[in-house]
């Protein structure tokens, strides 16, 4: 099995490629994150998201990044409008594609501007509800 080096500055242990971290840096890490309730994300929280997602698969629903619609099996997220990192208070309130969620946070950790259109970069298809 191929390995590399940790990621965390100055660990060496190997970990296996597709590994985050070694299991030391992931404890420490899961430690320093906190819990799903420390992180606020309460019972209350995965039932409406739970619903919200039943609906807009349902309903086929477009991605408010992508413009795609959100079809059964697809991996969906329930999402904050204003980043939990930018307003601790605020509720998750829409559905989006994971890959979209997913590339949105990186670039605003990363201090990124979003990118046109969705993280596809492609424009919005016309009639969607995409900004």
């Amino acid at each position: 099995m191929t390995s590399r080096i940790c990621p965390k500055p100055g660990c060496p242990n190997f970990i296996p490629i597709g590994a985050k971290r070694c299991k030391t840096c992931q404890a420490a890490w899961d430690k320093a994150r906190g819990s799903n309730t420390e992180r606020g994300y309460t019972a209350e929280h995965f039932r409406r998201g739970a619903k919200a997602k039943a609906e807009a698969t349902r309903k086929k629903l477009r991605c408010e990044l992508c413009s795609k619609p959100m079809l059964p099996g697809q991996e969906l997220h329930f999402d904050h409008e204003t980043p939990l990192a930018v307003d601790r208070s605020s509720r998750a309130s829409r559905v989006l594609h994971a890959s979209c969620n997913a590339s949105a946070g990186g670039r605003l950790a990363h201090n990124l501007p979003p990118k046109p259109g969705g993280p596809d970069g492609q424009p919005p298809r016309a009639g969607s509800t995409a900004p």
